[in-house]
């Protein structure tokens, strides 16, 4: 009787065990969908066609809606969300099992430009290249004026 009542009951803690493994390996290969918003730091406008990618797998990115809109399907919990877009600095968040809501995790960016305003860009490089305008001239000049360079006379031959 020993024999018939032990086996039963280890065959049911052996599948209360195997239920348990199974379901802390589904936990931890749980799959969640990122979404959220990108916009800018500064003036708080959207970034449309921006990059958006977790950082394991590249190429299961996507960009960003004309709102600023962007949602990512089947990416891990721990997994980093990478944004990217031209002008301004890359953001990296980590996506956080606790804080799903029905598989649905909200990650909102904000962007900082690397550029604080385009017109002063404009007018540097305006400047840098007024600056070698002069230089080349003045040294064009010197070249002519010191007999560096020999002009001819048409006219005579």
């Amino acid at each position: 009787m020993k024999n018939n009542f032990i086996l039963p009951a280890s065959g049911h803690f052996i599948w209360l065990l195997l239920c348990f493994i199974n379901l802390s390996f589904s936990l931890s290969a749980q799959k969640f969908s990122v979404s959220g918003k990108v916009i800018d730091g500064e003036t708080g406008e959207a970034i449309p066609f921006g990059n958006v990618y977790p950082k394991s797998n590249p190429q299961a990115g996507t960009t960003t809606d004309f709102d600023g809109y962007y949602t990512l399907q089947n990416v891990a919990a721990g997994d980093s969300i990478v944004v990217s877009y031209i002008g301004y600095f890359k953001r990296m968040k980590a996506v956080n099992a606790a804080e799903a809501v029905n598989g649905l995790i909200t990650l909102n960016f904000q962007l900082l430009g690397k550029v604080k305003s385009w017109k002063k860009l404009w007018w540097w490089r305006a400047k840098t290249r007024l600056i070698r305008l002069c230089a080349r001239s003045s040294v064009i000049k010197n070249k002519m004026m010191y007999g560096n360079w020999r002009l001819t006379n048409t006219k005579a031959m």
